[in-house]
């Protein structure tokens, strides 16, 4: 995300699956899926706790826009309060 000049805003790292909330201006949440996929599959690779021929991601994800004030507090809220 530094890299790219995003900011997130709330993660949340579950056993099988992330939640993040993301401001990535002038790009699409699924180029910012696809990119956030490569670069942590490169840094997984690199620490060893995956090998080059595992597929760590499914072929797709979750992804939206969050187009209002009200859509982006209830996705923080979300990511950060309600993964019980």
């Amino acid at each position: 995300a530094a890299h790219r000049h995003w900011t997130i805003h709330t993660l949340n790292i579950r056993t099988n699956h992330v939640h993040i909330v993301i401001t990535a201006p002038s790009h699409t949440p699924e180029r910012v899926l696809i990119d956030l996929k490569s670069w942590c599959t490169r840094r997984l690779t690199e620490h060893g706790c995956i090998t080059t021929d595992t597929r760590a991601w499914p072929r797709h994800g979750s992804t939206r826009w969050l187009n209002s004030q009200l859509s982006f507090d209830r996705a923080c809220e979300y990511v950060a309060n309600e993964q019980g």
